[in-house]
């Protein structure tokens, strides 16, 4: 009878613990929701002009986002984060727009109403470990600030 109990007990936790992180990518995500507006831009270690970053912005919604250009789509898809990793990782799969069917491997990190990520140029390309964007590394760093629109 004892080892019933405790079997059941081992069982709860096993499935609770595998839970976890679910509820820890969920309430990630609700971190990231809203509309996010670029205000810095490094590809491959070139910093981008900022009038290329005026009227773009990224929008999540639950685990869906959008970039647009003004009222343009650029594209549009579904993502995933791991927040136990570290650094924490986001996976986006574009299934709208110019990247359609492309897969972007990154980390990002919200500080505030700040949001930093540095994705890797293609899915086949390693994923970035820190928040950097050098020449030739194929990594694209984007600094966003939440609109308050």
């Amino acid at each position: 009878m004892r080892w019933k109990v405790l079997a059941i007990v081992l069982a709860v936790g096993v499935l609770t613990a595998a839970r976890a992180p679910e509820g820890d990518a969920k309430k990630e995500m609700q971190k990231l929701e809203g509309t996010w507006v670029p205000v810095s831009l490094k590809v491959s270690g070139k910093e981008a002009p900022k009038e290329a970053l005026q009227n773009l912005t990224l929008t999540f919604l639950g685990n869906k986002f959008t970039v647009k250009a003004g009222d343009k789509l650029f594209g549009a898809g579904t993502f995933t984060v791991d927040p136990a990793k570290e650094p924490k990782t986001i996976d986006t799969r574009y299934t709208e727009g110019e990247n359609k069917g492309k897969t972007e491997v990154g980390i990002y990190k919200v500080e505030g109403d700040t949001l930093t990520t540095c994705f890797a140029e293609t899915a086949n390309d390693k994923r970035p470990t820190s928040f950097s964007s050098k020449e030739g590394s194929k990594h694209e760093l984007t600094v966003f600030k939440r609109s308050k629109r």
